[in-house]
């Protein structure tokens, strides 16, 4: 039973290890002297004060991220498999670090704490509501019926990552409301 868990296991080991490292500062604990991370160079962009490259790299990080999430929902080998979740969190990561940073240059130092709560609203509340009605709608209209332990239910199908991947690039909207400033 074991052989047929393995690559599950491994595959599922990898995507946790790649969610676990979510956070800038393993990119600089991880990454060689003398080599800059997608990740590190966006947060370097937003602290020198380049909001134009750092949003450039963003966007680019969510194209990339949402790219790669519709290519894992097609994969069907381990390695691919494992390839594409590397990308797809590797971007995200990004991504996320970007707008961390550009979010941090954005608000007043004196009203912080009461847009850290609207924040939250926006990034955690709204999306816990919606993402598992999204998900448990696509599972019940797409996903395969099964029965698990005298049980029915669904097994669910890679739409889902498409379906995510296709959201995640809603995100690029606000920067089409951003006034670039001229770096002198």
């Amino acid at each position: 039973m074991l052989p047929l868990l393995a690559p599950s296991l491994i595959a599922a080991t990898m995507l946790v290890f790649a969610i676990a490292m979510r956070e800038l500062v393993a990119s600089i604990l991880l990454a060689p002297v003398g080599t800059q991370t997608i990740s590190t160079f966006i947060w370097k962009q937003f602290e020198q004060g380049s909001l134009g490259l750092g949003m450039a790299m963003s966007a680019v990080a969510i194209i990339v991220s949402s790219l790669g999430g519709i290519l894992l929902s097609l994969m069907h080998t381990l390695p691919l498999l494992a390839l594409t979740g590397l990308v797809w969190q590797a971007f995200s990561i990004a991504s996320g670090i970007a707008s961390v940073a550009w979010l941090k240059d954005l608000l007043p130092e004196q009203n912080r704490g009461k847009f850290l709560g609207i924040r939250m609203i926006f990034w955690i509340a709204i999306p816990m509501v919606a993402g598992p009605w999204i998900g448990s709608t696509l599972i019940r209209n797409f996903g395969i019926p099964t029965i698990a332990n005298g049980e029915a239910g669904f097994i669910p199908v890679p739409i889902i990552f498409q379906v995510g991947s296709m959201i995640a690039l809603l995100s690029l909207i606000p920067l089409g409301f951003i006034r670039w400033e001229k770096s002198a």
